[in-house]
């Protein structure tokens, strides 16, 4: 059995992988085809390209959760609390 890896507390292959190569279909990263097609080196760690952009969308996160928090995000809670 393989081991799901997480990167950030998500997994590599069913959340980040997919999440970017739609951002790639659609223009948004570059990351080259080869990091998302194998995103491991050899000793099982992730590819720096892949663990880079997972960092910036963390930050980004961040940064938002922190704007709502401080009501600078100028989505109203009702907005943000739909299902969806």
């Amino acid at each position: 059995m393989v081991r799901t890896r997480n990167l950030w507390g998500l997994s590599v292959e069913k959340v980040w992988v997919p999440f970017f190569k739609r951002c790639n279909k659609e223009g948004i990263t570059t990351i080259p085809k080869v990091t998302l097609d194998d995103p491991y080196y050899a000793d099982g760690s992730v590819r720096l390209g892949l663990k880079d952009m997972a960092a910036i969308v963390k930050r980004n996160f961040e940064a938002s959760l922190i704007a709502y928090a401080e009501g600078k995000s100028g989505v109203p809670a009702k907005e943000l609390m739909k299902k969806r």
